[in-house]
Parts: structure tokens; sequence; C-alpha cells
């Protein structure tokens, strides 16, 4: 009793339980508990010898009972103690009880048949797999509670003179026994511990995960919220279609990222996490798509902005050529997975009168649909003329070509010609290209081949007195 209150100090340095959450915090308990228990013995021994109780050529003896006895206390009643006080395992209800009661007889059995019925024969492993039974499944108060247990039942069978200690000298048995009590006990203690750290991490993942889904039910009840009252706001029959068709197409874009996410956190959850080779790239592809949740949030709040008259262009003078270089660049690893040719044909001296940022919007948005929508080994070619008071900016590309009857529905939001159904995508680029060009005052239109490609063309002022166009768009077809 002794042995364990002096060894319950390491555990209270340690932070109680928290010396047992993890390998690491056990092993420091445990160095903390041998240093006690080599001082504790020497100092023993030391006291027993100045008593008279001990002869000088019996020492090393005395020692090794005494530090074996105080260690045994140290590292497996203290820890059942702190274990069962700090925080009692959770109930698992009567399947639990059952597996504790079978785990229990196991361990009864199989120390019986090494310690007894087996007697000197050198089985004493025997005693090894219920524990490591109770370590993946129950927990380290069960581990060290039921190894103390088996422990009892050995010393009672090496009194007695059974087990595979038995044939060495009384003491020497004891000895050896509570040697090899040490070495199995901790060893299942650490195995329990690691099992029950890597259970609280898949805990607190499931926990995530849950809070994840509710965050997103509840942006999505807030958004069908916002969609419900747009609706009541418009009476026209084609304001409910296009709510209509906005929930379908926005349920689609939100699911695929949403059940990536979800799909890819969960194999983690299931043991991805510790693979350090293949954790990073799962990591990539949930970043990859809270990218897209985030662009496709981004372009729902520039319809929205349009819908409220709040596009706000803040025009400036930009040199055409430079521009659409920069956005070519930035464009070009796409183009690069279809082997696309990219090319620009604007005169250096072109400027445009437009804000900046939606300008790029305009153009990475139409030169991106002309990549996505292109054949492999295609072309897609970007010029620009002076149009009066205006620069007309042309993207051409090699693709699919759209068919004459959708021509007046392209610059709907949501609408997808039935020929790129296959690409992913919104259908809200070309709404966002026409409310961003007729902001900075200007119009677009297209023409197209089916079968040959299509080319875009936006006209913007190329100096600040152009008045704002009043046609929202110009449709033509070869």
């Amino acid at each position: 009793l002794l042995a364990i209150e002096d060894e319950l100090g390491p555990a209270a340095l340690y932070g109680g339980r928290e010396a047992f959450r993890s390998p690491p915090g056990l092993f420091r308990f445990a160095g903390a508990v041998a240093v006690a228990t080599t001082v504790s013995a020497a100092v023993g021994t030391l006291t027993l010898r100045a008593a008279g109780l001990a002869g000088p050529g019996g020492l090393d003896r005395v020692w090794w009972t005494w530090w074996l006895g105080d260690t045994t206390g140290g590292w497996l009643v203290a820890p059942a103690i702190v274990l069962w006080a700090a925080r009692p395992p959770r109930g698992r209800g009567w399947g639990g009880a059952v597996e504790a009661a079978c785990v229990v007889l196991a361990m009864a059995a199989m120390v019986g048949l090494a310690f007894w019925q087996l007697s000197g024969a050198p089985v004493s492993f025997l005693a090894i797999p219920p524990l490591v039974w109770a370590a993946l499944r129950l927990g380290p108060a069960h581990v060290v509670t039921l190894h103390l247990f088996g422990l009892a039942i050995m010393t009672l069978c090496t009194s007695l003179g059974r087990g595979p200690f038995a044939p060495l000298p009384p003491n020497e048995a004891l000895l050896l026994l509570q040697g090899f009590g040490v070495i199995v006990g901790m060893t299942g203690l650490t195995l329990a511990v690691e099992v029950d750290r890597r259970r609280d991490a898949e805990e607190g993942l499931r926990r995530a995960n849950a809070e994840l889904e509710a965050r997103v039910a509840e942006r999505t009840e807030a958004l069908g919220r916002t969609l419900e009252e747009l609706a009541a706001a418009q009476t026209s029959q084609m304001r409910e279609v296009m709510h209509r068709d906005f929930i379908a197409s926005i349920s689609h874009e939100l699911r695929t990222p949403i059940a990536a996410i979800l799909g890819f956190a969960e194999t983690l959850r299931r043991g991805a996490l510790e693979d350090a080779r293949r954790r990073l790239p799962f990591v990539r592809t949930i970043e990859r798509h809270a990218q897209r949740l985030a662009n496709l949030v981004d372009r729902l709040l520039q319809l929205a902005s349009a819908d409220a008259g709040r596009l706000n262009a803040k025009p400036a003078r930009v040199p055409l050529a430079r521009f659409i270089d920069d956005c070519l660049r930035g464009l070009a690893p796409l183009a690069r997975r279809k082997s696309l040719e990219l090319s620009a044909d604007i005169p250096s001296e072109l400027e445009v009168f437009a804000d900046p940022d939606q300008l790029t919007t305009i153009a990475q948005n139409l030169i991106e649909n002309a990549i996505k929508y292109n054949r492999q080994g295609g072309a897609v070619r970007v010029s620009a003329e002076p149009a009066g008071a205006r620069v007309r900016l042309r993207v051409l590309d090699t693709g699919v070509g759209i068919p004459a009857a959708e021509l007046p529905m392209l610059f709907t939001r949501f609408h997808r010609g039935q020929a790129v159904r296959q690409v992913r995508g919104t259908g809200l680029g070309l709404s966002i290209v026409k409310a961003l060009v007729e902001a900075n005052g200007g119009r677009v239109g297209v023409e197209s081949r089916e079968g040959e490609g299509s080319t875009f063309s936006v006209t913007l002022p190329a100096q600040e007195t152009v008045p704002v166009a009043s046609t929202p768009q110009d449709l033509r077809t070869k």
C-alpha cells in the first residue's frame, strides 16, 4: 500500500489520467516511477541495514525485492486506481458486460492452464492473448484490472509451487514473476492507450463531420429561404420556372463537391489520417472541392448583385493586349491538358474603358469556355479591333459549336446546351458575362456554326464619353 501511495505522486505530477492518454505520456510516467522506486528501494534497504534487520551479504536481494514490489505497485496498481477514479470507462450495456466477463474467464483459464495444468512448462505467454483482447476492445482501465487479476492467480500458483517459475527458489520465483508481470502489464497498457487515443481521434473526426454536415444543412436552408423570398417577389411565370431550375441546378452543383469532401473526410477518419502517403492527396482533393464551392458562391453573389443593381463598375483605362496576355498565361495549364493552341492578335496601343476586376471575370469566363468546350488539339484565338468609339473583343474556338435553336437562350441563367451536358458546369458563366458587360456600357454577342466552333464578341467603350448600351445582347447565326 505504501508503494502504491508513493507512486500515485508521478501520476499526479503528469496530470492524473492525462499521463495515460498517449504512449509518450505513459513512458514519461513509467520513467518517473522507475526513478522514484529506485530511490525508495535504496532508502529502504539502507534503513533495514542500519537497523540490523538485513545482513551485508543479502543487500542486493533485499534491494531487488523492494524495487520490484514498488515497481509493481507504481506501474500496475497506481494506473488502475487513476484510470478508474479519473474517468470510468463508458458503459457499453449488457453486451459490454458480457464481453468483459468473457475476457476475465479467458484470463483465468489461460493462467490456470499455464501456471497449474502445465506446471513447469515455459508457457507463461498464454496470459498475453486476453490482455490483447482487452486492449483492443475494452480500454486501459480494463487492461490493468484484468492483468492484476491474472497476476494475483499467478502469484498464488507460484507460492504453491506451481507454474513456469516454480523450479526456482521461492524468493527468486516470485521476483521473476513480478518482473514478468511488469513487462507484460506495461506492454498491454501501452497498446490499450494507443488504441484509446486512436478511438478518441476517430470520435473527434466524427464530431467534426457531423458539425460540417450541420453547417452545410444550415447554409442550404438559409439559401433555400432566400430563394423562396426571391420567388415570392416575382410574379411572372418565367421567374417561377427559373426558380425551379435554380434549385435543381444548385442542388446538383452543391451535392457533388460536398459528397466528395464528406467521402474523403470519412476515408481519413477510417485510417488514412495515419498514412502519410495517402493523407496529403486526400487533403488536396478536399481543398479543390472546397474551392469549387467557393467559386460557385462567388458566382451566386455576382448574380445577386446584378439583380439588385449593385454591380457598380469602376471603369479605368486598361491596356487590352497586356491584359489578355495575362489571362492566357493563367489559363495555359488548362489548355495544355487538351493540347490546345492559345493565341492573341491585339494591337499594343488598344485600350478599353472598363472595370479591371469585372473585365477579368468577363475574359476568363469566355476563354475558359472556349477551352472547356473545344476538341482535343484544337485552337483558341483572341483578337480585338477598334469599332468607332468602342473596342470589339473576339474569342474564337474550334469546338462543338452551338445549335441555332439554342442561341436565344444562351445568356439565360442555368441554360446548358445538350451537346455540352457531359462537361461539368453551372450554366451561370455567360449570364454573369452579360451582366458585367452591360454594367460597363457594352454589349455581348455570339456567332456559331454547329460542329465548327463559336465566336463570342464583346464590345466595350474605348473612352469615358461612350453612353451605356441599351440593347442587352446581339445574337446572330452564320
